[in-house]
């Protein structure tokens, strides 16, 4: 069991760098139209049209910028790092995002909070079309899916980062939607309804 974990974790690190290198040779051109597709995508959706409140993140290093979905929802939440989990709170502006730890932006700490989140949009280094998501191996993401059961999970990608497979463990959580550029793929991991 240890022996087939440790293979595991081999596949991930090597699938990490592979697919990180690739994502951040992209010009900033390719990844600006390859998050417009993504976003009518995603704006197109019945489940994000009809949300209350939307979780997105600020992207680093080449990932698909989502942001300009918090334009056109009622209520925008973004992650912040509390210790080992992420707390999500509410945005109005890009502007509210502070530098953070790992090259990211969060909200201040006084930010509103919020744990009613119908839609949250998750970033990966790569996705398969179970729905298995390749983090960046700290589980921030996994441990708070865990605790949002109800909210669709949206997994957004340029096509290069949706892979055959990604290797999984028990505490790894799935994504119910994958949106590439070209492509939504619904995942069937959890026995979720319309997801149109």
């Amino acid at each position: 069991m240890l022996e087939a974990e440790e293979d595991g974790a081999r596949k991930k690190a090597a699938l990490r760098k592979q697919i990180r290198q690739t994502r951040e040779a992209l010009s900033a051109a390719e990844v600006e139209t390859a998050s417009r597709a993504i976003c009518r995508q995603l704006a197109a959706l019945d489940s994000v049209r009809q949300a209350q409140t939307i979780a997105l993140y600020a992207p680093v290093r080449g990932e698909v910028d989502v942001t300009s979905l918090l334009s056109g929802a009622p209520t925008c939440a973004f992650p912040r790092i509390d210790g080992d989990e992420l707390a999500f709170h509410l945005v109005r502006a890009m502007s509210e995002l502070e530098p953070a730890p790992f090259g990211l932006r969060e909200p201040h700490p006084a930010a509103p909070r919020t744990h009613a989140i119908d839609v949250v949009v998750v970033p990966a280094l790569g996705f398969d079309r179970r729905g298995h998501r390749l983090g960046y191996g700290r589980g921030y993401y996994d441990r708070a899916l865990s605790r949002m059961s109800p909210a669709l999970r949206v997994g957004v990608c340029h096509e290069f980062q949706l892979i055959d497979q990604v290797p999984n463990v028990a505490q790894d959580e799935p994504v119910d939607l994958i949106i590439t550029p070209s492509e939504r793929v619904e995942t069937h991991s959890r026995s979720k309804e319309n997801l149109s």
